[in-house]
């Protein structure tokens, strides 16, 4: 999958979500950020994440939002359902 991104054969946003789900999964920290869980508050945040000082350069490198943006929307798209 990574070749086929390079290649743009494959979008690498994709790639990041899939690669962020299974360290999740495993308990390996992320790289892109893309994986959450709930707080004690109830707010959506990132589960951890390598190297967390520069996720939104790997991030940005990708054509993702940055990790503060992305989190914003995604409570308040939780908001509104609930």
């Amino acid at each position: 999958m990574k070749i086929l991104a390079r290649q743009d054969e494959f979008a690498a946003v994709h790639l990041a979500y899939l690669t962020d789900r299974i360290l999740a999964v495993e308990g390996k920290p992320q790289i892109y950020g893309t994986q959450g869980g709930l707080d004690s508050n109830g707010v959506i945040v990132p589960r951890l994440i390598e190297d967390e000082e520069h996720v939104n350069e790997r991030r940005k490198a990708i054509g993702l939002e940055s990790i503060e943006e992305y989190f914003k929307a995604m409570n308040e798209m939780y908001k509104s359902k609930s």
